[in-house]
């Protein structure tokens, strides 16, 4: 063993001690994973993503706007693009999709709080109310058509 031992070069006994100072350090970071409790190297990293309750509400006004681009486009489909102003009314919704893409994306890559919680809300609001007022057209426009094929 002592033999095995000599035979190794001073740069390959430095490698072995680096990789040995590797596993304990690996071992010190899984133990305190384990333990709960942040390990030394690791409290002075920064986040990169700051998600908060704002963002929750945001993605879901997200979800909404692109319920609400859907309804829309299926009322022009029903009514075989009949109301040229639905287009006016897809285009600004669309306007405002991508306007909540862009600021839930700055918003989380920031560390100040670009969307204000309170305008969040009035806005998942105003979401819900155009989402079932669009559902509730899509459906009265649907009632129409099945009447009018029907007779």
């Amino acid at each position: 063993m002592s033999r095995g031992l000599s035979l190794l070069s001073l740069s390959e006994t430095g490698d072995l001690q680096r990789r040995g100072e590797l596993i304990l350090k690996n071992r010190e970071i899984s133990a305190s994973l384990k333990a709960a409790t942040t390990p030394v190297d690791e409290c002075d990293i920064p986040s990169l993503i700051y998600w908060g309750v704002d963002d929750d509400l945001a993605v879901i006004i997200i979800v909404l706007s692109a319920l609400s681009m859907y309804l829309a486009f299926d009322i022009t489909r029903i009514t075989r693009g009949a109301p040229l102003a639905w287009y006016v009314v897809i285009g600004g919704f669309v306007v405002l999709f991508v306007f909540r893409i862009s600021q839930l994306y700055f918003d989380v890559q920031s560390s100040q709080d670009i969307i204000n919680i309170d305008e969040t809300t009035i806005s998942l609001f105003a979401g819900v109310l155009f989402a079932i007022g669009l559902f509730m057209l899509a459906r009265s426009f649907r009632s129409q058509q099945r009447a009018a094929q029907a007779s």
